[in-house]
């Protein structure tokens, strides 16, 4: 029966999302995708031992489903987390009666400001190195972009 499998995969997920929102509170933003797979690994771990007596099937099923709420709560995380459209509602929320100033807007969420924040996330995060003015992938950025690539192929992506 597939059902344990599918019932132990959601309960796994639930004590992983519950223990992130809880444990990233006090981590480093910084190194929050590693702590979130971390997190991850230890419940597929749980879920494993869990269904150990369960049939090797039943448990790459679970797992599978498994895998697939990581990626979709992580889709969600990021979806909520970083795109202006959510921020700018937010900036409407906290502003004083919900009023927002175009130029305010203008200058937080500027291009150049986005580009700037953006390349140093990659410099921190060792996607990539910055000599001078100038940028260039290291071997992780490297080894990320060329999966990011296939990946868009493989969904029929086109990239500029």
């Amino acid at each position: 029966m597939i059902l344990p499998g599918i019932l132990a995969a959601g309960v796994t997920l639930l004590g992983w999302v519950l223990a992130q929102i809880l444990f990233l509170r006090w981590v480093d933003h910084r190194i929050h995708f590693r702590a979130r797979f971390f997190l991850y690994l230890l419940s597929f771990l749980i879920f494993l031992v869990w269904q150990r007596p369960t049939p090797p099937l039943n448990i790459l099923n679970g797992a599978l489903l498994h895998l697939l709420f990581f990626c979709n709560f992580m889709a969600f995380y990021y979806a909520v987390a970083q795109p202006v459209t959510l921020r700018i509602l937010v900036e409407a929320k906290k502003s004083p009666q919900g009023i927002l100033e175009k130029n305010r807007l203008y200058q937080n969420y500027s291009l150049r400001f986005m580009i700037q924040k953006r390349l140093s996330a990659l410099v921190q995060s060792g996607y990539l190195a910055k000599e001078g003015e100038r940028y260039f992938l290291t071997a992780k950025g490297k080894w990320f972009a060329r999966i990011f690539l296939k990946g868009s192929e493989l969904y029929g992506v086109e990239r500029v």
